[in-house]
């Protein structure tokens, strides 16, 4: 099993890439987390 947690670090840069690429909808920084870390479980 694999670490699914991402740094605070980690998340902040990831977080304001998505907020600034065009074609990306960002509702919250909660709700792009949990799809993030839903993701991530997804491919471990």
């Amino acid at each position: 099993m694999s670490n699914t947690n991402l740094s605070e670090q980690n998340w902040d840069k990831i977080f304001a890439f998505l907020k600034e690429s065009k074609g990306i909808y960002v509702k919250t920084e909660k709700a792009s987390r949990r799809f993030s870390r839903g993701s991530l479980v997804g491919t471990s």
